[in-house]
């Protein structure tokens, strides 16, 4: 399974681009400050030929957790362009702009903490 903190990701791919004075347009793989993904890179074979991690070779699931402020027509229409990437989204209204909403992050730590370790994963733990 692959779990994405999409308002992290997004955040980081954002400073990443700022940085190397990249633009990052607006579009099916980004919507600034909600969401980022590769562009031709579907979400279950991402890592699949990466030697470093110890994975299996496909994911069997893909998950995104994310936020953004609006309506609910705007909180699915999220979800629909996440869906559409392949992923399985979760998400949720956030009150302001630039604001973290916390169900993300206590979204993951649920998952996190009722999801078993495989037998084919290594933890650094």
């Amino acid at each position: 399974m692959v779990f994405i903190d999409g308002e992290n990701f997004a955040i980081r791919a954002k400073d990443f681009a700022t940085r190397r004075a990249l633009e990052l347009a607006q579009g099916p793989e980004y919507e600034p400050d909600v969401f980022v993904w590769m562009p031709e890179t579907p979400p279950l074979k991402w890592l699949s030929g990466t030697e470093s991690a110890q994975l299996r070779p496909l994911a069997t699931r893909a998950y995104y957790y994310t936020s953004v402020t609006g309506d609910t027509e705007r909180i699915d229409a999220i979800r629909r362009a996440l869906w559409d990437l392949g992923f399985e989204p979760d998400v949720f209204k956030r009150k302001k702009n630039g604001e973290k909403a916390k169900g993300v992050d206590i979204a993951l730590s649920k998952v996190f903490s009722a999801t078993p370790t495989s037998t084919t994963t290594t933890s650094p733990f």
